[in-house]
């Protein structure tokens, strides 16, 4: 073989290399799941949204079902999560707050608005 033909085969493996690494990086999965409950009464909080957000950009959301259980499995990049429902202060939460948890218990307080 000549040196060509070597250094064409190289380059063709390094990119196949390359490109299955950053393949299976990119796809990693990342699953939240909890429960969702009302900070003065401790009762579930049904059907309440999560939204998963890469900065500004909203990549993923899920709701929570009639029992105030939630799970979002993503293999979207993000950097923090949002938890709303109506009559209730929005709660952020970014990626270092619930990393290495495995159930969540999110507390929403209401959102005390005067007329």
């Amino acid at each position: 073989m000549n040196l060509k033909t070597i250094i064409l085969k190289r380059t063709i493996i390094i990119h196949l290399f390359l490109f299955f690494i950053i393949g299976s990086a990119s796809s990693q999965e990342f699953q939240l799941k909890g429960i969702i409950i009302d900070a003065n009464n401790k009762e579930a909080i049904p059907f309440a949204t999560i939204i998963a957000y890469n900065n500004i950009e909203l990549v993923d959301g899920t709701s929570a079902d009639e029992n105030g259980n939630f799970q979002l499995i993503t293999n979207k990049t993000f950097t923090h999560f949002e938890i709303r429902f109506i009559g209730y202060k929005t709660l952020r939460l970014t990626f270092s707050e619930i990393e290495n948890k495995k159930e969540l218990v999110i507390v929403l307080h209401l959102s005390l608005i005067h007329i």
